[in-house]
C-alpha cells in the first residue's frame, strides 16, 4: 500500500542518517526533499507546514534538478489550493505554462527534462480542467435561472480548453518518442498514461458542458487513447507500480464508458471488454488493500445530465 511504502521509506531514511557523510550534496538534498514528503503523507506535517517546509527548501536547494523538483511540488500544492478555492485567472495559467521554459533552460539530462515536464503537465491539467468545471457550474446556474447558454458560449470554452490540451499533448508526445527510442519503460509508462488521461479529462469536460465533438475520426481517437491506457497499465505492472497501474486501468474503463454513453460506439474490440476491466480493477483493489470500490464518474455525470435535461423539458409544460 501507499502508506506501507512511506513507512518503508521512513525506515531507510532514518538508517541513511548514520552514513550521511557518504552522500553527495545532491543526494542530501533529495533526502531532505523526501523526508518532507514522507512526513506529510504519514501525518506528521500539516498542509501548511508542508508548504512552508518546501518554501524553505526551495531557498537553500543548490542543485538545478532538485530545485526544479521542489518547485514542481510547490506548484502542485498551490494548484490544489487554487482549485479548492475555485480561484482561477489567466496570470496563474500563464505562470504554470511558462515553467516549461524554465525546465528547458536548466542544466538537465534529456530524460530528466521530459520527466519534469510530464510531472508538471499534470499540475496544469488539474488547473485547466478545474477551471473548465467552474464554467460548467456558471452555465448550470444560469440555466437554473432560465437564462439561455448559447452553443457559441460552449464552443468558446471548448476552444480554450483545446488549445491548452494541445500544448500539453505535444509535450507528452515528445517524451513518448524519446522513451521509445531509449527503451525507457518508466518514462514510456507515464507518457502513455498522461496521453490517455489528458484525452479523457478533455472529453469528460465536454460531457459536463453538454457538448459533443463532431469529427469523422472520433472513434479512432478514443480507441487510440484507450489502448494507450492499457499499455500504461501493463508497463506500470512490470515496474511494480500498482497504484499507477490501477489508475491507468480505470482511465481505460472510463474512456470506454464515455465512448458508449456519449458517442454511441464501442472501443474495446479485441480486448477483455468492460467486464474484464472491471474484474482487474476489483482484483487490484484486493491486492492493494483498498476499502472503496470503483464507481464510474462518467456514468454519474451522464445520469446527472439526463436528470437536468428531463427537468428542463418538464419546466416547459
Amino acid at each position: 500500500s501507499e502508506i506501507g511504502k512511506c513507512v518503508e521509506a521512513d525506515f531507510y531514511m532514518a538508517k541513511s542518517q548514520q552514513i550521511i557523510t557518504q552522500f553527495t550534496d545532491e543526494e542530501v538534498e533529495i533526502l531532505k526533499f523526501t523526508r518532507i514528503k514522507v512526513d506529510f503523507l504519514l501525518g506528521r506535517r500539516s498542509k501548511e507546514e508542508f508548504h512552508k517546509d518546501f518554501k524553505s527548501l526551495q531557498a537553500i536547494t543548490q542543485q538545478p534538478a532538485n530545485a526544479l523538483q521542489v518547485k514542481i511540488n510547490l506548484f502542485y500544492y498551490e494548484t490544489i489550493e487554487k482549485v479548492a478555492a475555485n480561484d482561477f485567472d489567466n496570470e496563474t495559467e500563464k505562470k504554470l505554462f511558462d515553467f516549461f521554459e524554465e525546465i528547458d533552460e536548466a542544466s538537465l539530462s534529456e530524460r530528466r527534462n521530459h520527466l519534469f515536464k510530464i510531472f508538471h503537465a499534470e499540475n496544469i491539467n488539474m488547473y485547466i480542467t478545474s477551471r473548465m468545471v467552474k464554467y460548467v457550474q456558471q452555465f448550470r446556474l444560469r440555466e437554473s435561472l432560465n437564462q439561455e447558454v448559447t452553443q457559441e458560449e460552449r464552443v468558446a470554452v471548448v476552444n480554450q480548453c483545446n488549445s491548452n490540451v494541445y500544448l500539453l499533448t505535444t509535450i507528452i508526445l515528445k517524451a513518448l518518442h524519446y522513451a521509445k527510442k531509449k527503451d525507457d519503460t518508466f518514462l514510456l509508462a507515464h507518457s502513455y498514461y498522461m496521453l490517455g488521461f489528458f484525452f479523457f479529462t478533455r472529453q469528460y469536460d465536454y460531457l459536463l458542458l453538454d457538448f459533443r465533438e463532431n469529427k469523422s475520426d472520433m472513434k479512432d481517437n478514443f480507441r487510440r487513447f484507450f489502448l494507450y491506457s492499457l499499455k500504461a497499465h501493463n508497463l506500470f505492472l512490470s515496474l511494480g507500480l500498482l497504484k499507477e497501474a490501477r489508475n491507468a486501468l480505470i482511465n481505460a474503463l472510463e474512456l470506454s464508458r464515455l465512448a458508449i454513453v456519449w458517442y454511441g460506439f464501442d472501443i474495446t474490440e479485441g480486448t477483455s471488454g468492460e467486464e474484464g476491466l472491471l474484474k482487474n480493477i476489483e482484483a487490484s483493489k484486493q491486492e492493494m488493500g483498498l476499502s472503496e470500490s470503483y464507481t464510474s464518474k462518467v456514468d454519474a455525470a451522464f445520469r446527472n445530465l439526463q436528470e437536468r435535461s428531463s427537468k428542463k423539458v418538464g419546466d416547459h409544460f
